[in-house]
């Protein structure tokens, strides 16, 4: 008891002196958490399929069917 709290190996949880109880597990769930998210948000991105997004309207289509029209035209062309 000469040098008090302070010199001992496990403080009493007592005060804020708790806290050295408390946010180790926390802090460490809170790790586990992000990374369990954060690993399923990366695995869902990777599952999306790559690519051209479907055109959401008709006039969409037709446009990219006139400009592919055209593309295989000017390819034949150039053969």
């Amino acid at each position: 008891n000469q040098y008090g709290d302070r010199v001992l190996a496990e403080p009493p949880a007592r005060g804020l002196n708790w806290l050295v109880y408390v946010i180790p597990p926390l802090v460490f769930f809170a790790g586990a958490f992000f990374l369990y998210r954060g690993f399923t948000t990366w695995r869902n991105l990777a599952d999306e399929p790559d690519g051209e997004p479907e055109p959401e309207n008709e006039s969409e289509v037709e446009d990219q069917d006139e400009y592919l029209a055209r593309l295989e035209a000017e390819l034949k062309k150039q053969k």
